[in-house]
């Protein structure tokens, strides 16, 4: 494909299209976008009536560019009256595309895998980084591969059996892979700047980094990716291979899996799990649901599981669709919405401190009355909780103050002495 770029006062020849009275379509050099000559050029009244009805479609005109516009890729031309002159109509210049290159030998790839198998789906994880790998290692190149914490979690917890587990487990020992607390993308851009010549390979645009690490974002030292699924192999191609690396079932997928013999004699029988996302658990389970699923693309499901636990009064969760706005994990990205949900987080954080203000309010009138009708206000389970926190935080300032007197006796007869 070629792209046009148009200045005013460009010339070039035209071929008539359509002939009206709002003006004179032409056609476009390169058969993309709408050109319209002004009537205005050939006079007013009948003089321009009898111009334009003189006119006829298929012939070439020769016009000046008077104003471009690129949202609608909109021609506003005139004649050119100075056809007799020695200056001819040129060409509209033509900017073809940059010829495709490969990269260069030796070149060091680092790959973020939570982004890649987020795209391709976690199941038989470790065989996969493992062809990814070989390849890349057969045409000459280095594959380096970091995973955040979490999504590693939910990498193991996603595999289709216990020895495909430990097959990925395995496989992150002994090649090095790095396991990131935070966000995978500032680590791979640090060590993009050491390694001369390595690029990253994301489908993430990196906007947030742009300003400090301006010299890759944006250059041909950041290569997408793109998969498709034929049949019952995978096909990955990267930005800057000449082949797709092509990415075959491992052989453990083709064998059945052996039924495993479970006591139950006095036993309790539990019910098997209907997903591994429920592998999550705890108060913040729903939260780090939400996560995985937005990790994994799933992006109706996540928001439905943040959206429940805001309304809990986890303003994280508010969080976490406000980084995938800004991120685009899973949606377009979008300034206002995330503007909007992070104002969420702080509004709702707000209202949780006030709020536990109050309980504790009521928790000290409980204490200082002897009145039933105080014991209303709070629920057993958070009078119980607030119970228990004020015995904490009794118990440590005992604790505080007998190690002071120890500390003290102690002083006193090292002076004695």
């Amino acid at each position: 494909m070629k792209a046009i770029s148009y200045n005013s006062g460009d010339r070039f020849v035209a071929t008539i299209k359509a002939i009206h009275a709002a003006g004179v379509n032409i056609e476009m050099p390169n058969g993309r976008g709408a050109g319209v000559i002004s009537p205005r050029c050939w006079g007013n009244g009948a003089e321009r009536r009898a111009a334009l009805a003189a006119l006829r479609p298929g012939e070439r005109v020769c016009v000046v560019v008077k104003k471009y516009y690129a949202q609608t890729r909109t021609l506003s031309l005139v004649l050119d009256s100075d056809v007799s002159s020695d200056r001819s109509c040129r060409a509209v210049n033509v900017q073809h595309k940059p010829e495709y290159a490969l990269v260069p030998p030796a070149t060091t790839f680092l790959i973020d895998t939570a982004n890649l198998l987020g795209r391709m789906g976690p199941e038989d994880a470790a065989n996969r980084l493992r062809t990814v790998q070989n390849s890349l290692r057969e045409l000459g190149h280095t594959a380096l591969f970091f995973v955040e914490v979490r999504a590693y979690t939910w990498l193991c917890c996603h595999q289709e059996s216990p020895a495909k587990t430990e097959a990925l487990r395995q496989f992150v020992e002994a090649n090095g892979v790095s396991l990131v607390a935070g966000e995978a993308d500032l680590q791979i851009l640090q060590l993009a700047r050491q390694i001369p010549n390595a690029i990253c390979v994301t489908n993430d645009r990196l906007e947030d980094y742009r300003g400090v690490f301006g010299d890759i974002v944006g250059t041909a030292r950041v290569r997408t990716f793109a998969w498709a699924n034929v049949g019952n192999h995978f096909f990955l191609t990267i930005d800057g291979l000449a082949d797709a690396i092509v990415i075959q079932p491992s052989p453990e997928s083709d064998r059945p899996i052996a039924p495993v013999a479970v006591e139950t004699s006095k036993a309790v029988a539990r019910k098997p799990m209907k997903s591994n996302v429920n592998a999550f658990s705890g108060r913040g389970g729903i939260l780090d649901i939400g996560r995985a699923l937005l990790a994994r693309g799933e992006t109706v499901k996540a928001f439905s599981c943040l959206s429940k636990a805001a309304k809990k009064g986890t303003a994280d969760a508010y969080r976490a669709i406000a980084h995938a706005y800004v991120a685009g994990e899973g949606v377009d990205k979008d300034s206002r919405e995330a503007a909007k949900f992070t104002k969420l987080a702080a509004k709702l954080e707000k209202r949780s401190r006030e709020h536990e203000r109050r309980l504790v309010r009521k928790w000290s009138m409980i204490q200082k009355s002897s009145t039933p009708w105080c014991h209303d206000h709070l629920s057993s389970r958070k009078a119980a909780e607030l119970g228990l926190e004020a015995f904490g935080k009794t118990h440590e300032a005992i604790t505080q103050y007998f190690a002071a007197r120890r500390s003290a006796r102690r002083s006193g007869c090292v002076c004695a002495a």
